[in-house]
């Protein structure tokens, strides 16, 4: 499970604060925060592997949301839809899957 340790890492990169103030509004963040919620939700994972991706994810995402941080939110719901190998620089929309 080498690449469940590369993925935490490469999340763990995107999560860091920016430093910088959200350019977007609290109405715009709370619409991102909906629509990752509805993508990344971990009851709506089809195995064990993308359940485990999804509260990676979950986790990631709802930390940013409680630090108000949009744009970190916007970069963790981008790598979201691109899947955890493009992340660690493999194929792109490739979910995980346990043989």
């Amino acid at each position: 499970r080498e690449w469940i340790a590369r993925l935490i890492s490469e999340y763990r990169k995107l999560a860091q604060p920016q430093n910088k103030p959200s350019p977007m509004t609290e109405e715009e963040r709370k619409a991102l925060y909906r629509r990752g919620v509805r993508l990344m939700h971990p009851d709506r994972a089809e195995n064990d592997a993308d359940r485990m991706y999804r509260n990676i994810m979950m986790g990631l995402f709802n930390q940013a949301n409680d630090a108000g941080d949009g744009e970190r939110m916007r970069g963790l719901l981008h790598a979201y839809e691109l899947g955890p190998k493009a992340t660690i620089g493999e194929e792109r929309d490739a979910r995980p899957e346990f043989a």
